[in-house]
């Protein structure tokens, strides 16, 4: 890894010797370009979304929102599941490959508030998705 480069610009070309001065200084940290080859970890992401009746209005709105803007942001080899749950709770997408963000996106934009909630039997199913998905490729 290469050290950053570090400039000191003063801001007066001189100052006196025979009185206090103060200089301003101007502290300039170049960072060193990236290793090209820097590559993260492949995600294995499972999203459990509330789709329980107090889930209605702004926070379902907002609870789909975040988990498309989080499927865009995974690449092709991150995996990614959606669990859904109220009373009920369905694996709306099972562990699978990032690949067809578009359909994984409209699968959650059709998710709608109703019924109670089971919210230990969603994130448990959630959590399930998650490990066996790391063993099938």
């Amino acid at each position: 890894m290469n050290a950053p480069q570090i400039e000191f610009v003063p801001l007066r070309d001189a100052v006196s010797t025979e009185a206090l001065t103060t200089l301003d200084v101007l502290v300039k940290i170049v960072p060193p370009q990236p290793e090209a080859n820097l590559k993260r970890p492949e995600l294995n992401l499972g999203l459990v979304i509330d789709r329980s009746g107090s889930m209605a209005g702004k926070k379902i709105a907002y609870a789909r929102q975040a988990a498309c803007y989080a499927v865009q942001q995974l690449l092709g080899s991150d995996r990614v599941s959606v669990t859904i749950y109220d009373d009920i709770v369905e694996t709306l997408i099972p562990s699978t490959l990032a690949t067809e963000k578009n359909y994984i996106t409209r699968q959650i934009e059709r998710i709608h508030p109703r019924n109670m909630t089971a919210l230990h039997d969603g994130w448990v199913e959630g959590g399930k998705q998650v490990p066996t998905s790391a063993i099938s490729v």
